[in-house]
């Protein structure tokens, strides 16, 4: 593993070990590390703000790469099967990453982060459900990147997430899915019961 990757495992690493924690020391990653503070200094990060910034524009870099070498898709599929065929990979090759991004308080801010940066990209895809349900294509936009994240979340922190090609169309039925889907039955043998 080169360095600069095992200095975002240890990262990482520690995130989990201890994942109350929004930070973490160069000197507490170099001994997670193995490496000396100056190794992580001298050529990689000067600080663990910077090894966020930089999984954030890693992540980011190769998610767009693949929404556009997808983008012909979208003539050709759902809007969330294009979704699925962009994300679902680059999720699983970053699963580590986002097990820990999930899962932790080490960076907090990173789902608001990607709320601003995609609502560009699924805005143009929307209808009009202020007439339908009194609702901005603000507040729609970030529901459905909401929606993607959380159920991108539960795949990737399951205990052995499926490959992206067979969770797919588990994604795709989730998309299209009520939370209300899952509850139905169980709800009417209640009011069956109180009644």
């Amino acid at each position: 593993m080169e360095t600069r990757s095992h200095i975002i495992h240890s990262f990482f690493s520690l995130a989990v070990k201890y994942p109350e924690r929004q930070n973490f020391t160069i000197t507490e990653l170099a001994k997670e590390a193995n490496l000396t503070r100056q190794a992580i200094y001298r050529k990689h990060f000067d600080n663990t703000s910077e090894i966020i910034d930089y999984v954030h524009k890693k992540m980011e870099s190769d998610l767009s790469a693949s929404i556009e070498n997808n983008i012909n898709l979208l003539n050709k599929l759902s809007f969330f099967e294009f979704l699925s065929a962009a994300i679902l990979p680059i999720a699983y090759k970053y699963k580590d990453w986002l097990i820990a991004l999930h899962t932790t308080s080490i960076d907090t801010s990173w789902t608001y982060a990607l709320e601003l940066k995609y609502q560009s990209h699924i805005a143009p895809y929307l209808g009009d459900y202020n007439k339908k349900f009194g609702l901005s294509k603000e507040f729609v936009t970030r529901l459905i990147i909401r929606n993607v994240n959380v159920v991108v979340s539960a795949w990737i922190t399951s205990e052995s997430p499926d490959l992206p090609k067979i969770f797919k169309k588990k994604f795709i039925r989730l998309m299209y899915v009520s939370s209300n889907k899952f509850l139905a039955e169980e709800w009417q043998e209640d009011l069956q019961n109180k009644n």
